[in-house]
């Protein structure tokens, strides 16, 4: 990987290293955040999908992610 890419080994692994992986529990909290405004959040992430699609003409109004969202898995 290294001679592909010109990055020294030493850096490769120590990215590597630096990977933290969430367990499934917190990959949960922070996806199914419906108060998150982070990227990772499905909720605002469909509102800027929503957005888009709106502006383009492609959907006629917002969707609710929270009819869409199985309410067993959301945190708040």
């Amino acid at each position: 990987m290294s001679n592909k890419s010109g990055v020294g080994e030493q850096e490769i692994k120590n990215r590597f290293e630096s990977v933290m992986l969430p367990s499934l529990r917190e990959n949960a909290v922070d996806i199914i955040n419906s108060k998150s405004n982070e990227p990772i959040s499905l909720f605002s992430s469909g509102k800027y999908i929503s957005e888009f699609f709106l502006n383009r003409g492609q959907i006629s109004e917002y969707f609710d992610l929270n009819q869409i969202v199985n309410p067993d898995f959301s945190t708040h």
